[in-house]
């Protein structure tokens, strides 16, 4: 996994993660607090189960959270969550990317 900064979305300030080159999260700090974007959690059912009963003191989104209130972030629970992130399958996700990727570089040419 590869990390970057800069702009995610609408937020200037960003620290990406990226597997083999498609993005896998993201925690940005826009005017609202921290979020963390999670395209495991977006594209993986059991991922936004485990959020949901697991994290507290966010407000949970499908492939994101948001931390309001950073004395409410239940730590040790993002460290499960995280966990169990990284033991979903995220290979179709990356696939996916790649087969866009290509059709769209091939309609360029």
């Amino acid at each position: 996994m590869t990390m970057t900064a800069g702009a995610f979305m609408n937020a200037k300030s960003a620290l990406r993660y990226h597997q083999q080159g498609v993005l896998k999260y993201a925690l940005t700090n826009t005017v609202r607090g921290l979020s963390f974007h999670s395209m495991v959690m977006s594209s993986c059912e059991d991922a936004i189960r485990f959020a949901r009963a697991r994290l507290t003191g966010v407000r949970l989104r499908k492939g994101c959270f948001t931390v309001n209130a950073p004395e409410a972030f239940d730590m040790p629970g993002f460290r499960d969550f995280i966990s169990f992130n990284a033991q979903q399958d995220f290979q179709p996700v990356i696939d996916r990317y790649v087969r866009r990727a290509n059709r769209q570089m091939s309609t360029a040419q």
